[in-house]
């Protein structure tokens, strides 16, 4: 009796184990990395090892095409909405005087667009942001409020987290 017992608590743990796994979403990680080309990492045909991001290439999705901007701030607003920078409200990184108040020129994410994050968190993912944000400062335009649950954030290069 106890073997049989056992049997069919076995049978229903990996009953369990493989439903949950054909079910399970994927894991998605999205790394962003300032100053770095294109073909910098060994995934992509650079001189430099990198095995474990090359590991997580040979066994996820690889991105091969994607419009950027030379200005980190505006390359993140860009990958993390899936519009032009000025779309997303970071077409400079900087105030001058020919953009101030100009649609586009907000220096922040503004509600025009929506972020991966938003989406992500909307389906149910649970999302985490870690490192350097510099897409604003103002409430509505924090990693938090833009759709990562948990945020461990540089604002625009201070010490501070939220």
């Amino acid at each position: 009796m106890k073997k049989q017992a056992t049997l069919a608590t076995l049978s229903i743990i990996f009953s369990a184990t493989a439903y949950s796994t054909q079910n399970e979403r994927p894991d998605i990680i999205v790394i962003i990395a300032d100053d770095m080309g294109y073909s910098d990492i060994s995934p992509f045909g650079g001189e430099i090892p990198t095995p474990n991001l090359q590991a997580m290439a040979e066994n996820g999705v690889r991105m091969s095409q994607y419009y950027t901007s030379p200005m980190s701030a505006p390359a993140r607003a860009m990958l993390l909405t899936g519009n032009t920078s000025q779309q997303a409200g970071m077409g400079g990184m900087w105030w001058y005087e020919n953009t101030l108040g100009k649609e586009g020129y907000e220096l922040r994410l503004t509600d025009r667009v929506t972020t991966m994050a938003e989406r992500f968190k909307d389906a149910g993912y649970n999302t985490l942001m870690a490192g350097k944000w510099h897409l604003g400062f103002t409430p509505g335009s924090t990693p938090k409020d833009r759709g990562f649950r948990h945020s461990f954030a540089l604002m625009g290069g201070r010490r501070q987290s939220l």
